[in-house]
């Protein structure tokens, strides 16, 4: 049955650490019997010690899981933030201009309102639970309707023939790739800047026994070498500083 590859290296370190472990507790039952015994008291107490241990993982590749969404782990006040300067500058942005050059009202109504509405779009959805894409496709959708909404806006005085000439030169697919290019990459550094600049990493499960490995077209090997090290714990505070 193949499992992963991470959980395969984490059994092992764990079992040695577990094995490191036994072995010191059973150094300090033998100091117990070394202290009650009147010649053995004054030998040191037998210790064991594991500077280096190396492995040598032989596996076949299973299946390789695509990379995981990448989660966006990111507050809501700040994707507002994020999402409220990239529509705010949209009319400025490089492949945008023709977009609000319909009329001389739809840059300044956009920059007016459309921040506030596509936040508030936003609001209605569960931004923590949702990957960069997922924001971003969102806020490209909302922005895209509210761009037309605001062409049949009397404020913004574009005549039908206009609108008409707008929709037909695909000038709401032009603002909503402007848009994709000005917020993704905000999103994404956002993201890696919260996640510690971790990039995401694809699952590979692996096949391990015997019988599995005799059958795979390749095999391959992982050399694991685990060096002890020590950990330092804080020190349990006194009952006597209670006050």
């Amino acid at each position: 049955m193949p499992v992963k590859l991470s959980d395969l290296v984490e059994a092992v370190a764990r079992e040695v650490a577990l094995g490191r472990t036994r072995a010191a507790l059973a150094s300090l039952e033998i100091a117990a019997d070394f202290r009650d015994h009147p010649l053995l008291r004054e030998l040191p107490v037998p210790g064991f010690r594991m500077e280096r241990v190396e492995f040598e993982l032989r596996f076949a590749v299973a299946e390789v899981d695509p990379v995981p969404t990448r989660r966006l782990s990111l507050s809501p006040e700040l994707v507002r933030k994020l999402v409220d300067e990239a529509v705010t500058r949209l009319p400025e942005s490089e492949g945008a201009e023709k977009a609000f050059a319909v009329t001389g009202r739809l840059a300044e109504i956009w920059k007016l309102e459309a921040a506030r509405s596509i936040v508030a779009g936003l609001d209605r959805e569960p931004l923590g639970a949702l990957s960069v894409e997922a924001v971003l496709a969102l806020t490209v959708a909302l922005a895209r309707n509210r761009y037309l909404e605001l062409l049949s806006d009397p404020r913004a005085r574009a005549p039908l023939r206009r609108i008409r000439e707008a929709v037909r030169a695909g000038l709401p697919d032009q603002l909503a790739r402007a848009l994709r290019r000005e917020l993704g990459p905000r999103l994404l550094k956002a993201a890696e800047e919260e996640r510690g600049k971790l990039p995401a990493a694809a699952r590979m499960a692996v096949v391990v026994t015997p019988e599995e490995l005799r059958e795979a077209p390749e095999v391959s090997s992982l050399r694991l070498v685990l060096e002890e090290e020590e950990l330092e714990l804080p020190a349990p505070p006194s009952e006597g500083n209670g006050q």
